[in-house]
């Protein structure tokens, strides 16, 4: 029995990055039909949905991706760096009513939460006003028979 490792961590609808113990690799779309790059090739996934059937079929050059280097090629091996954009700058069309309706619920929340603070506060007055006259002096003196 051999043990083997796989996670698989969605980017975005419809691709997949996956890690495993032969390397890394990414997988555009789902089922039925998946694309799938790795070090071992590129291959296409196909299935028959509700029946269990399915197939795996090479679709790029044979063997690893080192394997498909020019021979006598020199590495150009160059470190780049990579930096994301601040959240401000990345905008997106579809992304746009999203952030409308959140800053909306955020207005509507600050407005609940003082109207909340206001509420507590004549409640505080109101019971104090409620103990004030439950254990005032001036009842008891007119009622002390009582």
């Amino acid at each position: 029995m051999s043990w083997q490792f796989r996670k698989s961590f969605k980017v975005i609808p419809g691709v997949r990055i996956n890690l495993s113990s032969r390397g890394l690799s990414t997988t555009i779309g789902g089922s039925p039909v998946s694309v799938n790059i790795g070090p071992t090739g590129t291959f296409a996934n196909l299935g028959v949905p509700g029946t269990g059937v399915h197939g795996r079929f090479r679709i790029g050059p044979n063997g690893p991706l080192e394997a498909q280097a020019i021979p006598n090629a020199a590495p150009t091996h160059q470190a780049v760096e990579i930096k994301s954009a601040s959240t401000h700058a990345i905008h997106s069309e579809s992304l746009n009513e999203l952030r409308e309706l959140l800053l909306q619920t955020k207005a509507e929340r600050d407005e609940l939460s003082d109207l909340c603070r206001l509420a507590l506060r004549e409640l505080v007055v109101a019971e104090g006003r409620y103990r004030s006259w439950r254990d005032g002096k001036l009842l008891k003196h007119i009622f002390a028979s009582s």
